[in-house]
């Protein structure tokens, strides 16, 4: 591993190759979700009812229809999210060429400008149960607002941004409730993207990293700990920790994936039985991992090394 010697890593000994983030795809490192776009691996053009076809992107402009969850823990987020809608403007496209020369996924621009991915709470069949892992349950697990780790390399096509735009949301329900998880958001109208945690069923509570992001591709760090050794919210940029506005009273909740209107969203705000367009991201992804815990700061090391080696940030 890059920074930390060739096939060593903090805190696991010495691997037979460099490290990878399936080092913590286990159910003891509590990862629950992995969207990677970074390889057309992951991605498929077309999805019907009864699941995606086989079909790669390969050149700029494919449309991606479908992106598995690269997790295979028990409590993983979905099995995949897609896109079945026939119109392409909600359907982001396969770009090549990006950082490091890896590949991405392009949301929110001419001629796809509500572009969206999702998988949600179903009883229907169709679509792989809405790309949950059963007949209604989109996910086993339970989100506590106090136990979140997540990592997202992406940029955004501008800081001046007309409205909010929503990256990812993870909706889970409490009994009537809901919560969304996103990074770079812009909140208001005088307000800039920046790194940003909402919490809609709480009386809306917000919380947000001071550091305003440019358009250049980041590694977004996020935590949410809320005991006394450690800031409630804390954003690290290229790894780096943010310099002011770490600290905040993130209300502890835990929200349900098993309820009616569950769900995941990549590319716009989601309130898990319908995508609210008027919220889309305008930008690239690379690659979302989630983890349902706060990491220890040797295995967020690890990770933040691996994705800055990976995408020379």
């Amino acid at each position: 591993m890059l920074g930390l010697g060739i096939g060593k890593y903090k805190g696991g000994g010495v691997s037979a190759s460099p490290f990878s983030p399936e080092v913590y795809n286990t159910d003891d490192s509590k990862m629950v979700g992995w969207w990677d776009f970074s390889s057309n691996e992951y991605l498929r053009t077309t999805i019907s009812t009864g699941g995606p076809g086989s079909t790669k992107p390969s050149s700029d402009g494919d449309e991606i229809r479908y992106v598995s969850n690269r997790c295979t823990t028990t409590n993983k987020l979905g099995t995949y999210l897609f896109q079945e809608t026939g119109s392409n403007n909600y359907v982001p496209r396969f770009k090549t060429g990006g950082q490091a020369g890896y590949t991405y996924a392009h949301f929110g621009d001419t001629g796809f400008t509500n572009a969206y991915l999702y998988g949600k709470y179903s009883t229907n069949s169709n679509y792989g149960y809405s790309g949950g892992i059963s007949s209604g349950v989109f996910s086993n697990m339970d989100l506590n607002t106090g136990n979140l780790t997540t990592f997202i390399v992406a940029n955004a096509n501008e800081v001046n941004a007309t409205t909010s735009e929503h990256m990812i949301n993870l909706v889970g329900r409490t009994s009537g409730g809901g919560m969304m998880l996103l990074t770079w958001a812009k909140l208001n109208t005088t307000d800039k993207l920046k790194n940003t945690f909402i919490l809609p069923s709480v009386s809306n509570q917000s919380h947000s990293g001071d550091t305003v992001l440019g358009t250049d591709v980041y590694l977004i760090t996020q935590t949410y700990a809320p005991t006394a050794a450690n800031p409630d919210f804390v954003s690290r940029y290229n790894g780096v920790q943010d310099a002011t506005g770490n600290a905040s009273a993130v209300e502890e909740i835990t929200d349900a994936f098993t309820r009616t209107n569950s769900g995941v969203a990549i590319g716009t705000q989601f309130t898990g039985s319908a995508a609210q367009t008027n919220f889309s991201w305008h930008g690239t992804i690379y690659e979302i991992i989630v983890f349902d815990d706060v990491l220890d700061s040797d295995k967020i090391d690890n990770m933040n090394t691996y994705f800055t080696s990976k995408y020379s940030l």
